[in-house]
C-alpha cells in the first residue's frame, strides 16, 4: 500500500514538473538560433537645441534660415541693445579715467608693463572701432537687400524699354529707305554729268530717343552693380560679428591682464603710499564692472553652440526680444541616434555598449556602426516592453531625422 502511495506521488511529481518547465520555457526568450543577429527598423532620431536670447532687444539681422546646415560658433542672430551697450561704453570709460588718475601719480616711472599697457589698450580701442564699423553696416543688410531688388526692377524696365526703342527705330530706318529707293513718286532724268550722279545714301543718325534709352539702361546697370557690392560688403561684415565680439573680449581682458601686471610690479617696488593704493583699488573695481558688462554685450551677438540642422526659426528682424526667448531650434546631427521597441523576453539578446550596426536601405553604401546608448521598461510590469537607444556617428550627416534605418545587433 506504502509502495503504491509512493508511486501514485511520483507520477504527480512528474507531471507537475513537466508542465512548469514547459511554462518557463513559453515565457522565456528562444534558446535556438541565438548566435544569429537581430535585425530590426527605426527611424533616425535627433536632439533638439534651442538657442535663446541672452540679452534683451531688437532683432537687427537673422543670419540662417530653416534648412540651413550651422556649424558651432556660427552667428545665428544679432541684437540690438542700446542699454547694454551703454553700460559697457561707460564701464570702459571708468576703467579709463581710473587708469589716467593713477598714471598721474605713477609719472615718470615708464617700464615694460606700461609699455605693454600702452599696446594693449590700442588693440583694444581699435577692436571696438572695427566692431562698430561692422555693426553700422550690418544694420544697412535689409535696407540694401531691397535697394538690390529695386534696381534689379529698374534694370528690367530700362533693359525692356530699350528693347522697344530699337524696334521703333529699325521701323522707322526700314520706312526712309523705302522712300529713298522710290524717289518720293516723282521721276527725275538723269543729265548724263558725272559730277551730278546720285551718291550712296549716308547712314542714319541715332534717333535722340534710342539714345537716351541706351544711357538709361547703362545707368541702370552701374546703380545696380553698386548696390550688390554695398549689400555684399554689409553682409561680410555681419557675418564677422561674432569674431570682431570676441575680439573686443579679448584684447579688453589683455588690457585688463596689462593693468594688472603693472600695479603688481609697482606694489614689489615697495613705492607709493596709501593714495596709490585707493586708485589702484579703483582700477580693479572698474576694471570687474567693465568685464562683466563685455560678457553682457557678448550676448547680443548670438551663435551657435553646436552645429546641426535648422528646424525652426522663430524670430524676424525688427522683433522685440526678451532675455531667454527661443529665437532657433536646430537639430544637432553629430551624433544622431534610432530607438527600437523590444519584448520582455528578448531583451536578454542585449546590452548596454554592445555594438549596433546600422544601415539605409535605400541607400546601400551608407552605414554606420554605433552602440545601445540606453535601454529601458516602459512600466513596471515583468511583461513591458523595452525601449532600446542606439546612438551612432554621423560626421558626413548622411543620416538626417526621419529617415529609415535598418539595426543589426551584434
Amino acid at each position: 500500500m506504502l509502495r503504491r502511495a509512493l508511486l501514485i506521488l511520483a507520477g504527480v511529481a512528474v507531471v507537475v514538473g513537466s508542465g512548469l518547465a514547459g511554462v518557463w520555457f513559453a515565457r522565456s526568450p528562444v534558446r535556438l538560433g541565438r548566435s544569429s543577429p537581430l535585425t530590426l527598423s527605426a527611424i533616425v532620431g535627433a536632439d533638439a537645441i534651442v538657442v535663446h536670447a541672452g540679452a534683451t532687444g531688437k532683432v537687427r539681422l537673422v543670419a540662417v534660415k530653416e534648412g540651413d546646415m550651422v556649424q558651432a560658433g556660427q552667428l545665428i542672430a544679432w541684437l540690438e541693445a542700446p542699454e547694454l551697450r551703454d553700460a559697457a561704453r561707460a564701464a570702459e570709460k571708468a576703467v579709463r579715467d581710473a587708469q589716467r588718475r593713477l598714471d598721474a601719480l605713477r609719472s615718470g616711472r615708464p617700464s615694460r608693463e606700461r609699455l605693454k599697457l600702452a599696446r594693449a589698450e590700442a588693440e583694444a580701442t581699435t577692436a571696438r572701432r572695427d566692431l562698430e564699423r561692422a555693426e553700422e553696416l550690418g544694420r544697412q543688410v535689409p535696407e540694401l537687400t531691397e535697394r538690390v531688388a529695386a534696381a534689379r526692377r529698374a534694370l528690367e524696365e530700362a533693359t525692356l524699354q530699350l528693347a522697344s526703342a530699337e524696334a521703333d527705330a529699325a521701323q522707322g530706318n526700314a520706312a526712309s529707305l523705302s522712300t529713298a529707293d522710290t524717289g518720293g513718286g516723282v521721276a527725275l532724268e538723269s543729265s548724263g554729268d558725272a559730277e551730278d550722279a546720285e551718291e550712296a545714301p549716308a547712314a542714319s543718325p541715332v534717333p535722340d530717343f534710342l539714345r537716351e534709352a541706351r544711357r538709361r539702361k547703362e545707368a541702370a546697370e552701374r546703380a545696380l552693380a553698386r548696390a550688390e557690392e554695398q549689400l555684399k560688403r554689409a553682409e561680410r561684415a555681419a557675418s564677422q560679428l561674432a569674431a570682431l565680439a570676441d575680439r573686443v573680449y579679448a584684447t579688453a581682458t589683455a588690457a585688463d591682464e596689462a593693468r594688472k601686471e603693472l600695479s603688481e610690479r609697482i606694489a614689489a617696488e615697495g613705492r607709493g603710499g596709501s593714495e596709490e593704493e585707493r586708485l589702484r583699488r579703483e582700477v580693479r573695481e572698474a576694471q570687474a564692472v567693465a568685464a562683466q558688462a563685455r560678457a553682457r554685450l557678448r550676448e547680443a551677438v548670438v551663435v551657435a553652440a553646436a552645429g546641426g540642422l535648422v528646424e525652426h526659426v522663430a524670430v524676424s528682424a525688427g522683433q522685440e526680444l526678451a532675455e531667454g526667448e527661443a529665437i532657433v531650434t536646430l537639430r544637432q546631427l553629430n551624433p544622431v541616434w534610432a530607438e527600437v521597441t523590444l519584448a520582455a523576453n528578448a531583451v536578454n539578446r542585449v546590452h548596454r555598449k554592445q555594438k549596433v550596426a546600422l544601415s539605409m536601405p535605400s541607400s546601400a553604401g551608407i552605414a554606420a556602426v554605433g552602440e545601445i546608448a540606453a535601454m529601458e521598461p516602459r512600466s513596471t510590469d515583468r511583461e513591458s516592453p523595452w525601449t532600446v537607444r542606439v546612438v551612432f556617428p554621423n560626421p558626413k550627416n548622411q543620416f538626417l531625422p526621419g529617415t529609415e534605418v535598418q539595426l543589426t545587433f551584434r
